[in-house]
């Protein structure tokens, strides 16, 4: 059984620990709990359902609301996808309908990449800090897809194609803000990775701004 939100935890936690910045009240506005940033947001999801999976299921659905049971396994499944796709006819009559299954591992392997990424944003990652990003992973009960997406990140381009859902595209942003800063700053490294990650989810600057406003001062109350 894959427990994706105590996965993500898990995470983040190793992420906030190899990036070598103060990260304890960061570390609680992200922790997976009630009324927590991971669980009024869009992120465990759409790690649930793969963001493929995810954005057909809030278009065809209507369904903009919080995220539903992220245990994939024996102790639960993701939320009902609406019906498949209908048939699209054409000169040879209806073609055959696309369905379309959840896809944990492409969810909860892009967040991981992106965490990743954002561990990344100011250099390398030495091999302390690798370590324990991963040692996390494991102990989270990772398998070894999740695994080689922390062992190769992908591109950031990929990480977060397809990614049309204004919600999830600023908690994304806001998650990779939190990660960045911990309970310090962003440098300039840090600020251009940001940037280009703001730009590739089609955030604009006020958007973002308001998105860092938000996430920094969920981060200071937790003092």
């Amino acid at each position: 059984m894959l427990n994706i939100e105590s996965l993500i935890g898990s995470l983040i936690g190793g992420t906030l620990g190899a990036r070598g910045k103060p990260h304890r009240l960061a570390s609680s506005f992200l922790a997976p709990r009630s009324k927590s940033f991971l669980n009024t947001g869009t992120i465990l999801t759409a790690a649930a359902l793969g963001f493929g999976a995810y954005e057909i299921w809030r278009t065809r659905s209507g369904n903009n609301s919080g995220p539903v049971s992220a245990t994939i396994g024996a102790g639960g499944t993701p939320p009902p996808l609406p019906p498949p796709l209908p048939g699209i006819f054409g000169a040879s009559g209806p073609r055959s309908t696309v369905e379309v299954k959840p896809n944990p591992t492409d969810g909860v392997g892009r967040i991981a990449a992106l965490l990743v990424a954002a561990a990344r944003s100011d250099g390398e990652l030495g091999e302390a800090e690798y370590a324990c990003i991963l040692a996390e992973a494991r102990k989270a009960g990772a398998d070894k897809d999740v695994l080689s997406e922390l062992s190769n990140p992908r591109p950031l381009e990929a990480v977060v194609s397809g990614v049309n859902d204004p919600k999830l595209a600023a908690d994304l942003y806001a998650l990779s803000f939190a990660v960045v800063r911990a309970d310090t700053s962003v440098n300039a490294a840090e600020r251009a990775w940001l940037n280009r990650l703001g730009t590739l989810l089609g955030l604009d600057h006020g958007s973002m701004a308001r998105l860092e406003t938000d996430t920094a001062t969920g981060i200071t109350q937790q003092a």
